[in-house]
This record gives structure tokens, sequence and C-alpha cells, in this order.
């Protein structure tokens, strides 16, 4: 999919709020960065999302995210 980078990283973010909300995490604690590989012309997004709760609701949250990637 083509797209510039910022409408990239606006995507990102729309999916990560909607995720947020139906899992109840707090948004706020969730960290991101973002690094540009300039040999490889790529850029890599990282995020670290706080997790608790059972091994039932990680699950989905986990599924949730990978069919995200899928999109």
């Amino acid at each position: 999919v083509l797209a510039t980078r910022e409408q990239r990283l606006v995507q990102i973010q729309q999916e990560l709020a909607r995720l947020c909300a139906e899992f109840r995490i707090d948004i706020d604690s969730v960290q991101s960065r973002n690094q540009k590989l300039r040999e490889d012309g790529l850029d890599r997004f990282a995020m670290v999302v706080p997790l608790e709760g059972n091994y039932d609701s990680l699950r989905k949250f986990l599924q949730a995210v990978e069919k995200t990637t899928d999109k």
C-alpha cells in the first residue's frame, strides 16, 4: 500500500487507539518510537504495550493485532 510516511503513522495510531478502546488499555501507557533505516530505505516503528489479564484475553488481543497487520 502506497502512502506517505505521515499517512501510515496516522493509520497506525488510529488502529492502536481503536484496539486500546476495545480491550480497555490505557493508551497513555503505550510507548512508541520510529526509526529510519537509511541503508534499507525503510521505517521501523515499534510499540510497547503493557498488558495484564488472563490467557484468553491476552490471546484475543494478540489475534486482533495480527488481523490488523493483514489489512
